[in-house]
């Protein structure tokens, strides 16, 4: 199988977007660029920017600028939150390992506000040429909504201010929300968008043609284990509400595959979601689940199941939409 084309970053107004969309390439995040001029004499923004930072602190919070000693726990910190930041590539995040958090030390400053003894919430700068660029900031999950990342942020804005900087960048996924408001809140403005362009990485069709041996050779890929042979087209005529397939574009081979059956009334249930290995982590997954869910919808059911492992939470929620509920199961027999 091909390996997939690198993603494509696109400024908003370049004229090659239209064609891009037109050869098959699909935009699958939007991100931001923005900028904020500071007068060090400026001492209504200056009280502003103090102000964020002191509603923010409760009682025993400290806020301070990081320092070699803090790298364990920035590294704790990075690592629980390296999965949160929004958006593709033109806003992805490397996980930081000890030398990468060291050479942010030695190379630009951080600020951190430890609640007891742990490090909560961080934020990453460093000077290129005329302006200070904001690394990242992130904040432990249990202390979000508190204003923490603002917080941080208005406290490196200060600190660079007072070394004579005034030309402050940063930037993120449209889709972050609390991002935008926290940048908003210190007084940064949005001065240039992007949008990341992916080529299709397969077409879906509802009730796709398929083989049982194309499927067996499918679930072989995505699961892991030998072929079998499992009489496919047989169940799904007979016993599916519906299905969906994936196959590269054109006509290619079968690269994903999802199973909806029903109770022929408000309840459908998603079964064997697979991918190619090849093509896992570009969307087709959550692209067959919520192709499904439409069909169902459009068969009159009002609800979708699916079991799930912990570790397929975050795409069944967070890709599919599904919200996590209750469940039981019962082995019927040793080969069921």
């Amino acid at each position: 199988m091909q390996t997939p084309a690198p993603d494509l970053v696109l400024r908003w107004g370049d004229p090659r977007v239209r064609q891009a969309e037109a050869d098959g390439w699909e935009c699958i995040a939007t991100s931001w660029g923005a900028r904020l001029t500071l007068d060090p004499a400026d001492s209504d923004s200056l009280t502003r920017l103090r102000h964020l930072v002191d509603r923010a602190l409760q009682d025993g919070d400290v806020l301070r600028e990081v320092v070699p000693d803090d790298v364990p726990q920035v590294l704790d910190l990075d690592a629980l939150t390296a999965n949160d930041y929004p958006g593709g590539v033109a806003t992805h995040h490397d996980p930081l390992d000890e030398p990468a958090a060291r050479a942010l030390l030695e190379h630009g400053r951080l600020w951190g506000v430890w609640s007891g003894n742990a490090l909560v919430a961080l934020t990453a700068t460093r000077v290129d040429g005329d302006r200070v660029e904001t690394e990242f900031t992130t904040v432990h999950p249990e202390h979000r909504r508190r204003g923490l990342a603002t917080a941080v942020k208005a406290t490196s804005v200060l600190a660079h201010a007072e070394q004579g900087a005034t030309l402050f960048g940063t930037g993120g996924a449209d889709s972050n929300l609390a991002s935008l408001a926290m940048n908003e809140a210190v007084g940064y403005q949005i001065t240039e968008r992007w949008s990341t362009y992916r080529l299709r990485a397969a077409d879906l069709t509802v009730l796709g043609r398929v083989s049982d041996d194309e499927l067996n050779a499918l679930h072989a890929a995505a699961f892991g284990h030998a072929p079998t042979s499992i009489p496919w087209t047989d169940r799904l005529t007979t016993r599916s509400l519906t299905w969906v397939t994936a196959r590269l574009p054109g006509g290619g081979p079968l690269v994903g595959f999802v199973n909806v059956i029903g109770d022929g009334g408000a309840h459908a249930v998603l079964l064997d979601t697979m991918v190619h290995p090849d093509l896992q982590g570009r969307g087709v997954g959550r692209d067959l689940v919520r192709t499904a869910a439409q069909d169902a919808t459009r068969l009159g059911c009002q609800w979708l199941h699916a079991d799930y492992e912990d570790r397929h939470a975050a795409f069944y929620e967070q890709a599919c939409g599904l919200a996590p509920t209750r469940a039981g199961l019962l082995r019927l027999g040793p080969n069921s």
